[in-house]
């Protein structure tokens, strides 16, 4: 895993150090962002898996970006739809995928009892209570959120 961060994201051109005094403004890496995503949207976690038994948990490692081909999605998509008692989500997302939406309301429609867990606006660190002056940043989450859609 940490091979796959290191080779797929931190040693891209789009990805510095936040820290360094000297990186680069977002606009003179905008074509270095860009693909990134794309080769992102094509990355592959190369893993050898195992067999677990009934008393083990299994943890499969997927990488999913962008809307097309979506690897992570599409699992979740199947693992959603075989369900048939039960689905409990925890997510820091307030909008799903939609094929992902579309499928937890066919499995409601199935009668599948479904849970989803969601961090609440309030402890995030762009959170502005009612009280306080509106700021910009404020914003962040919920642009965030509409560019997932």
């Amino acid at each position: 895993m940490v091979g796959f961060i290191q080779d797929e994201m931190i040693a891209h051109p789009a990805v510095n150090d936040l820290a360094d005094k000297d990186k680069p403004e977002t606009k003179e890496i905008k074509a270095d962002i860009r693909q990134l995503r794309s080769s992102l949207a094509r990355a592959n976690y190369e893993f050898k898996p195992e067999v677990a038994s009934e008393d083990e948990v299994k943890v499969t490692p997927l990488v999913g970006l962008g809307k097309r081909r979506n690897l992570l999605n599409q699992k979740i998509v199947k693992l959603l739809a075989a369900a048939q008692n039960e689905i409990f989500i925890c997510t820091p997302y307030f909008n799903f995928p939609k094929a992902i939406n579309r499928e937890v309301k066919r499995a409601m429609k199935r009668g599948v009892k479904v849970t989803i867990v969601v961090g609440d606006k309030t402890a995030n660190d762009f959170y502005i209570s009612p009280e306080e002056e509106f700021k910009t940043i404020g914003g962040l989450p919920y642009l965030y959120e509409l560019n997932l859609r």
